[in-house]
């Protein structure tokens, strides 16, 4: 019998399966919900919220100093605490700071985004913020605990929530209010869920020290810093053709670029997000037993995730020739060749998200974030010289699928050196 390991028949695969599991209820949820969400509200209207839910995913990077990631990584649970306390605090600061910010200059920044008619909504993206930041550290709280029956549970209430709330208010008011006040309060259940559940828990008056939250804010500055810059860009670079295309070429081609993006996304929440969520925490084991183990681990998830992609992209390849309208309805027409277009990068996201946190794992966050800012600029500049929507949606593609293999290409490299005790 081969000494080697089987982490997909271990605690690893079956960690993988909750959280697959639930993953594929969120997701036929999501295909019986979503012709019904398109015949409610129009493209202008799901274009103009998903402008909104893109500033708000955007500045929420920014919002908990990323020192939620590294929840995973201490040994001793007093140390998760003083990192929790940590996490919480700089959301509270930053929430203040946006709020500031959208309260003083809103009049600018929703008319940059073509958005005057909004601007009533003008503290939706600072608590918008709070939320999905404090939804961010209550998750990674469940993951540093290895409570992923508990994460299962929070999918499948959030989707519920969100998928459900815009329906029922969509019906009595079909408006950028019915979906924005779902989409939030998917958030809060979640929030609510980790406090409802963790209501006995006690933190020691130690990790409240000024002198040892400071102390362990400077041991983690990596958090606050690199990755904070790196979560920052790589929200934008995504979130950049919701941006781009909303100046360029309105609300409607926002609806349409984020309904393919919708579905495209909508079979990868089954895997990508499963797998991610369960490969941080092993990723940090393997790497504090050696790099071998973290280098095999990394290997069979990337295997995994090639022979995932190919039903994925045989998938919305039969999708095309089908046609989408039928699904979505008329107004929806041309959206399965946005799909198209958008496909060859959908699968290279599939096969390196997932896995792209092993930079984080092994400390080499400033590589990753290099490679972002490069392509950042490279994906902008493309997507303005794009004449028309679709030719801006094919070089924003290209530039994206070349970036996630570059990406790949460097966490093996840097893989094998760390495998055989090279310290880069």
């Amino acid at each position: 019998m081969s000494n080697k390991p089987q982490i997909f028949r271990s605690s690893f695969s079956r960690n993988i399966g909750k959280l697959m599991g639930s993953g594929i209820f969120v997701g036929i949820l999501g295909a019986l919900c979503l012709p019904i969400i398109s015949r409610i509200y129009a493209p202008e209207d799901l274009g103009s919220l998903q402008l909104l839910i893109s500033m708000i995913l955007v500045l929420s990077s920014l919002s908990t100093f990323r020192l939620e990631e590294a929840l995973i990584l201490p040994t001793r649970m007093y140390r998760t605490e003083i990192l929790y306390i940590l996490s919480i605090l700089a959301l509270i600061v930053s929430t203040v700071f946006f709020g500031f910010v959208f309260y003083i200059f809103s009049d600018y920044i929703f008319t940059f985004f073509n958005l005057p008619m909004y601007s009533n909504y003008v503290l939706v993206v600072p608590f918008g913020c709070f939320v999905v930041g404090l939804s961010q550290i209550t998750q990674m709280r469940f993951v540093a605990s290895g409570s992923y029956s508990q994460l299962s549970i929070n999918k499948i209430s959030q989707s519920l929530t969100n998928n459900i709330g815009s329906i029922g208010l969509g019906y009595n008011v079909a408006s950028l209010t019915s979906l924005i006040v779902s989409y939030l309060m998917s958030f809060l259940l979640v929030v609510m869920i980790y406090f409802l559940t963790n209501k006995s828990r006690k933190i020691s008056a130690k990790c409240y020290s000024k002198k040892m939250l400071f102390r362990y804010l400077v041991k983690y500055k990596k958090y606050p810093t690199i990755n904070l810059a790196g979560s920052f860009l790589n929200n934008l670079s995504y979130h950049m053709p919701v941006f781009v295309l909303s100046k360029s070429f309105g609300h409607e081609a926002v609806g349409f670029y984020m309904m393919a993006n919708k579905l495209l996304d909508m079979p990868m929440a089954l895997v990508a997000s499963s797998i991610s969520q369960v490969y941080m925490k092993y990723a940090a084991d393997a790497f504090n037993k050696g790099g071998g183990e973290l280098m095999l681990l990394y290997k069979s998830t990337l295997k995994k995730l090639l022979i995932i992609s190919v039903p994925y992209l045989f998938v919305f390849l039969g999708l095309y020739f089908i046609g989408v309208e039928l699904v979505l309805g008329r107004n929806w027409h041309g959206v399965n060749v946005i799909i198209i277009l958008l496909l060859c990068s959908k699968v290279a996201q599939l096969v390196t998200s997932p896995i792209s946190t092993t930079l984080n794992v092994v400390d080499k966050q400033e590589y990753g974030l290099f490679f972002i800012c490069i392509f950042l600029v490279l994906r902008y500049a493309l997507l303005e010289s794009g004449q028309s929507l679709n030719v801006a949606i094919i070089l924003y593609s290209l530039a994206t699928s070349i970036f996630y293999l570059v990406i790949n290409y460097f966490v093996i490299v840097q893989l094998l050196k760390f495998s055989v005790g090279i310290n880069l």
